[in-house]
Parts: C-alpha cells; structure tokens; sequence
C-alpha cells in the first residue's frame, strides 16, 4: 500500500485561507504567500500588491483625517494653538522618497511644478509658510528659476 501525497491541493488550501485571512483583516488578499519554505509578510510582498497598497492608502487617510479632527478638537476645546497636524505615515517600504524628491525639484527647476508644492510635499512645510518662502525666495532673486513655477 503506497501513501498517496495531496501536497499542491495543500498548498492550495493554505494560499486560499491566507487570502480570506488576509482580507477580512483589511490587508487585501494578497497580504501573505505561502511558498513551499516559508509565509511571505506583507512587507515583503507590499510593493507587488497594488491593491494592499490602495487598501494601506485609504486607511491611512481615514486615520489622517481622525487625526487632524482631534488635534481640532483640542485646540477648539483647551483654547490652544498649534500649526496645523499633517501625519506622516512611513511608507519608506512602498516608495522611495528620495527618488520621488529629486525628480520632483528637477521639475520644479524646469518650471513646471510649483515650489511651493514642492516643500509641502517633499519638506513637510504647512501650505501658507510654503508660500512664504517662495515669495520671499522670489523677492531676493526676481530672475530665479521659482518664478510663475
């Protein structure tokens, strides 16, 4: 009598219940891999998975948002006054910032992106000092590459 081995319907089984794990988790369900050697985490498999990454994404902004209304909250309520909350969530695993920088200030030299815009996004400024700056920038150098950007 020979055993008979049902290791791909297996593997099957346990990729498909990862998945329902996965997703009734919030992660998407493409969170875990199973591999024959091991289970892949979603920070290792995140950057192949679009759609873990929008999920990632909007609960991101959801708690941004539960964020900055708190902080609203206590200024209204304690009468306190503090620059504006912007979270910054680390997604250092999905993109790469500095890559994202350096071609965002290379438009920027070329004219088409907005300083401004620039520093909100890539320096962590808050949008009116952003806009300071490059109008102070502007005033100290009227043929500066900022201008009209």
């Amino acid at each position: 009598m020979t055993t008979q081995y049902r290791a791909t319907e297996f593997e099957r089984s346990l990729q498909t219940q990862l998945n329902i794990y996965s997703q009734s988790i919030g992660l998407g369900d493409k969170a875990f891999k199973w591999d024959r050697l091991s289970v892949a985490t979603a920070t290792q498999i995140i950057a192949e998975s679009s759609s873990m990454l929008r999920t990632m994404e909007k609960h991101q902004m959801a708690l941004a948002d539960a964020i900055k209304g708190v902080c609203a909250a206590i200024q209204e309520i304690g009468g306190v006054q503090f620059r504006e909350a912007i979270p910054n969530f680390d997604d250092s695993i999905t993109r790469n910032k500095e890559a994202e920088s350096l071609e965002a200030w290379n438009w920027v030299l070329a004219g088409k992106y907005p300083f401004w815009r620039y520093l909100v996004n890539y320096k962590g400024y808050d949008g009116k000092v952003a806009r300071e700056i490059e109008a102070e920038a502007h005033a100290n150098a009227p043929d500066d590459p900022f201008n009209g950007a």
